[in-house]
């Protein structure tokens, strides 16, 4: 669990890896699953991440903060406004749900990997309250469509669904 007074630190560090600074922070070793938003005017722009702890916390956030800024053509001119904001979510280790989807899933609170076909869709919690996402059903169906698969694809039996908390810090 990251402290507020840290999760301040690792916005300030992704701002300065976004406008090409340096900035030194102390600790944030630990390997750290997590997707890194830009909004611009209030709007989402892109949003890149890991779930799996790949990188250090500190590796995490530069390298999403870069690409989520700067792979994205149409994002270019608006980094150089320096009118956005920056939301970063860190992610726990995901737990498979082995069944019983709707008493497992609590919306808003937990993150969601969908799997099916060789193929996977994150959702993080956020979703659900931006796209006015009221029941778990509708989450699932969601994600589904967002991974190009029926809207139902969630009900079959070789579909696996995942389960993950979150710790979310965003610039005000």
């Amino acid at each position: 669990m990251v402290s507020q007074k840290g999760g301040k630190q690792l916005l300030k560090l992704a701002r300065a890896a976004i406008n090409g600074k340096k900035f030194s922070l102390e600790g944030f070793n630990q390997k750290q699953g997590l997707f890194l938003r830009i909004f611009y005017k209030k709007e989402l722009r892109d949003a890149i991440g890991h779930v799996q702890p790949i990188l250090t916390l500190k590796q995490a956030v530069v390298a999403t903060a870069k690409a989520t800024a700067y792979m994205d053509p149409k994002f270019l001119p608006d980094v150089k406004d320096k009118d956005y904001k920056i939301e970063i979510t860190l992610i726990d280790k995901p737990v498979l749900i082995k069944k019983d989807y709707k008493k497992e899933i609590k919306l808003n609170k937990h993150g969601l990997i969908l799997d099916y076909k060789e193929d996977s869709v994150v959702l993080l919690p956020q979703y659900a309250k931006e796209n006015k996402i009221k029941n778990v059903d509708d989450f699932l169906e969601f994600g589904c469509l967002k991974g190009g698969w029926k809207k139902d694809s969630w009900e079959k039996p070789e579909f696996k669904l995942f389960k993950f908390n979150v710790e979310i810090f965003s610039e005000k």
